[in-house]
This record gives structure tokens, sequence and C-alpha cells, in this order.
């Protein structure tokens, strides 16, 4: 998990460890200000599946934020013919201007960072946080 900022600093040291000269990164990450956890509650996120085995199946989220660290921990629950089960997660929204310093801290440069994945540019109110960046020794 990468909850903490240790462990978010432990993957992009990792990244910078194992990156070729000349290779590239990607990654991303939930743009905190957007605040997605709101849409998880059960009643906004409430929706069937079909299942070709077990036929419609309910489906929901619940969620939690930890005011104090900023990890969201949500469970997602699947109810139909087959019973009732959970999946919990927990996930950390850190800002941008975190995982620059981390990027930077690491030895690596962000070309370019990008706010979904079709290809956006990152901008405040973007919903992801997506750099795409090389070792910053090396030649773009």
């Amino acid at each position: 998990m990468f909850l903490t900022r240790a462990d978010q600093m432990a993957v992009i040291e990792t990244i910078a460890a194992h990156l070729s000269p000349g290779g590239r990164f990607i990654f991303d990450s939930r743009e905190p200000a957007a605040r997605e956890w709101q849409e998880w509650t059960p009643e906004l996120s409430r929706r069937t599946i079909v299942h070709a085995v077990l036929g419609e199946v309910a489906a929901w989220n619940d969620v939690r934020l930890d005011e104090a660290t900023g990890v969201v921990a949500y469970d997602t629950f699947y109810e139909g013919a087959g019973g009732r089960f959970h999946a919990r997660s927990e996930i950390a929204f850190p800002p941008r201007q975190a995982l620059a310093a981390m990027i930077e801290s690491a030895g690596l440069f962000a070309d370019r960072w990008m706010g979904n994945w079709s290809g956006a540019d990152w901008t405040p109110g973007a919903r992801e946080i997506i750099p795409i960046g090389r070792l910053a020794s090396g030649q773009p």
C-alpha cells in the first residue's frame, strides 16, 4: 500500500532506481482537491451489475476519510444470488506539489503533467494527476 509519504517516496525511488537512461515513467494518482471520494457513498454509488453466472448483482460503496492522515478507506459491497460480499480498500490522495517534490527528490524529472487518461494537461480541478517523465540527468 502507498498510504504514507514514506511508502510513496519508496515507490518513486524504486522507479528512479530501475529506470534506464532514456527510459520514461508514468503513473497516476487521484487529485485530492476533486474530493472524488464524496461520490463513493451508498446513495451515489449504487448500481446493478449483470454477471454471466450469478445474474443481477447489486453493488455499492461506503467511504470514510481520515482527516488526520488524508487516507480514504472504502468498502465495496456486492449482493445477489451468491450472497453478500465486500472488499475493503484504502487510498491516499497526495497533492500534485507533494508528488512533484518526491519526483525531484528521487532524481526524476516530470516533462508533462496530465489531468486524465485522455491526455488533457493537468489543471486545477482535474480528477487525476499523471506525471510523465524521465531521469533528471537523462536527455529528453
